[in-house]
């Protein structure tokens, strides 16, 4: 590597290491960008303003809820500056009775997040698999050169070529365990992402359930005219 830049460097290790090199490297940047898209993605669901305002806008929610005005509630949390209470201020949006809020929660969240949720997790998984096949894939063929080449050891050409067979097993294998490896952190965070997203939203959703616990116990189902009153709240 003497005399040679880390770029020039590492285009000389992809180009000796075949066309399995080639492809790890458009997968590795490739699942770069989607490391990129994953931390953008999480980064929308971080509460935004002093933590004041946003208890005192779940605080409204709540008191909203109680007195059985969904519909209100649902629009105080969709603008609040909490981007999970708004998610789950279009679930009391669509609430009819207390009775439902499980089932149109879900349905909600899975509209809203849980497509981009499973599918950015499975997409980090079946990159590092990916990774380390190819890596291993590289192996098996520079080590059948090298063989090949070892079968006619007396022909000088033959002996390069089971050199470069055995040059190429062991860049292509330290090129896909490396990219497997470097996205292995990546996964790492998106999972501590999803456990933080997680721990808020059941949070969340256990003040909204008790708001309507409370209301059940005083009254019974809300009526149509009942949702369309008010303003902010």
């Amino acid at each position: 590597m003497m005399g040679q830049s880390l770029l020039e460097y590492t285009a000389e290790v992809f180009a000796g290491s075949g066309g399995v090199g080639v492809v790890t490297a458009i997968l590795f940047f490739a699942c770069l960008g989607v490391g990129i898209e994953r931390w953008l993605f999480w980064r929308r669901f971080r509460p935004r303003g002093s933590g004041s305002k946003r208890a005192a806008s779940l605080a409204t929610v709540e008191d909203l809820i109680r007195a059985g005005r969904f519909a209100e509630a649902g629009e105080r949390a969709d603008r609040s500056r909490d981007p999970i209470l708004s998610i789950l201020g279009r679930a009391l949006s669509g609430l009819r009775t207390p009775g439902a809020w499980s089932s149109v929660r879900e349905s909600v969240m899975e509209e809203s997040v849980g497509g981009d949720i499973t599918a950015g997790r499975r997409l980090l998984v079946t990159a590092i698999q990916v990774f380390g096949l190819l890596g291993m894939l590289g192996t098996c063929k520079g080590l059948y050169a090298q063989l090949s080449g070892f079968s006619g050891m007396a022909d000088a050409g033959s002996a390069r070529a089971a050199m470069d067979g055995m040059a190429e097993a062991f860049t292509t294998t330290l090129v896909g365990l490396t990219a497997a490896a470097l996205m292995t952190p990546v996964y790492v965070l998106n999972e501590a992402a999803i456990g933080r997203f997680t721990r808020r939203l059941r949070r969340l959703d256990a003040r909204v359930r008790a708001a309507l616990t409370e209301y059940e116990a005083c009254g019974g189902a809300v009526s149509v005219s009942d949702e369309g009153k008010g303003g902010d709240g």
